[in-house]
C-alpha cells in the first residue's frame, strides 16, 4: 500500500511499503513505516549535515535506496546524499555524496531514479548527470554528461521536470519558462550517452503543457499535463 502526503514545504518519496516524510524546516529526515493495515510509524529518524528548508528525497521500489538533496547554508551549493541498506529490516546508513561541477550551484535540483534502484539521473544548471551503479556495489559512479539544452540556460530552473524510464534508456526532461514550455525526449542505449530525439510543445502560450509528467516503465507511454489548455 502506497501514501501521499502533501504537507506545506515537506517532500515525500514512496516505495512499495514504506512512506518518507522529511521535516522541510531542519535536518531531520523521518521514515514512516506501516506493517500490514496498522497506522504509521516513524521506523528511522536520519539527522543529515545540512540545515535545509527544502530537502528532497527519492528512494527506490524495494526501499533500500534512498536519496537526499541537501544544500550548503554558507553558498547555496546543492549536493546528494547516497544512503543504503541491506533490507527493509535495516536502517539505513550514509554510503557516498554525490556533487556536481564545482560551479553548478543547481546541481540536484531535479532527479529521477529507475525503480530498481541502480540509474540516476541529476538535472544541473548547465549539465545532466547520468550516475549508474551495479547490484553487487553500492557506490554510484557517473556513466556521462551531456549538456543542458541553450534554451534551458535561459529559463526558470524551478519549473524544471525530469523523468527516466525504467530501464534508463529514455530521458524526459521539461523546461519550464513561466507558462511556455517545452519536453525534451532523449533516449540511449546501454553503452551509450543521452541525446535529443524529439521536442514537444504546447498548443498555446501559457497553458503550462509539461507542468507535471508521468512516464510509464517502459518509456512506451509519456502523460503530459497541460492545465491551462
Amino acid at each position: 500500500s502506497k501514501l501521499l502526503i502533501n504537507v506545506n514545504r515537506h517532500t515525500e518519496a514512496v516505495s512499495d511499503d514504506l512512506v518518507w516524510i522529511v521535516d522541510g524546516l531542519g535536518s531531520h529526515v523521518n521514515v514512516l513505516e506501516r506493517n500490514d493495515s496498522s497506522a504509521y510509524s516513524i521506523f528511522q529518524n536520519i539527522t543529515t549535515n545540512q540545515l535545509c528548508n527544502d530537502h528532497r528525497v527519492e528512494m527506490d521500489k524495494d526501499g533500500t535506496v534512498l536519496i537526499i538533496r541537501n544544500v550548503e547554508s554558507n553558498n547555496s551549493m546543492y549536493s546528494l546524499s547516497v544512503y543504503v541498506r541491506k533490507d527493509t529490516h535495516s536502517f539505513f546508513k550514509m554510503q557516498q555524496r554525490l556533487d556536481g561541477d564545482s560551479n553548478d550551484n543547481r546541481f540536484g535540483w531535479r532527479t529521477s531514479m529507475t525503480p530498481n534502484g541502480l540509474i540516476l539521473v541529476v538535472l544541473g544548471s548547465e549539465l545532466i548527470y547520468t550516475f549508474s551503479r551495479d547490484k553487487s556495489e553500492d557506490q554510484f559512479l557517473l556513466h556521462h554528461t551531456i549538456n543542458v539544452p541553450e534554451r534551458f540556460l535561459r529559463r526558470n530552473h524551478g519549473e524544471n521536470q525530469i523523468a527516466v524510464s525504467a530501464d534508463g534508456l529514455i530521458l524526459i526532461v521539461m523546461e519550464g519558462n513561466y507558462g511556455l514550455n517545452t519536453v525534451h525526449v532523449f533516449s540511449r542505449n546501454p553503452t551509450t550517452e543521452f541525446t535529443l530525439e524529439q521536442m514537444l510543445d504546447g498548443e498555446e502560450e501559457g497553458d503550462l503543457f509539461g507542468h507535471t509528467l508521468a512516464l510509464s516503465r517502459s518509456g512506451n507511454l509519456l502523460v503530459v499535463a497541460a492545465p491551462y489548455a
